[in-house]
């Protein structure tokens, strides 16, 4: 793997929805939670949805948590799905003799 370089692809930006907090490893925690409580107490939402990928999943695991014991009469559905992802290797300059070739990962 030291001949090939990961070539970086676009992916596909999707907005998030009115009702969906996606949870970042940059996101301060309180601020997810207070914003989760405000969707349902000021906003008047029935639901929402809290999204995560690779290492935030603990992080919305715990989130969740702390607002189902915050909310009165909130019940919890867990709903888990996965993303493939695509990562294409090309050689680095000065190799000859290779290809580029991609994988596909969850």
């Amino acid at each position: 793997m030291e001949n090939y370089t990961r070539v970086r692809q676009p992916r596909s930006p999707t907005e998030a929805k009115e009702h969906e907090i996606r949870v970042t490893a940059s996101a301060k925690t309180r601020f997810v939670i207070s914003q989760a409580i405000d969707m349902f107490e000021e906003k008047g939402m029935e639901t929402i949805v809290i999204s995560a990928m690779g290492k935030t999943i603990n992080k919305s695991v715990a989130i969740c948590e702390i607002v189902k014991r915050r909310v009165p009469d909130l019940h919890q559905v867990v709903e888990i799905s996965s993303v493939e992802l695509l990562d294409v290797w090309e050689p680095k300059e000065g190799t000859e003799g290779l290809d580029t070739f991609s994988n596909t990962h969850q």
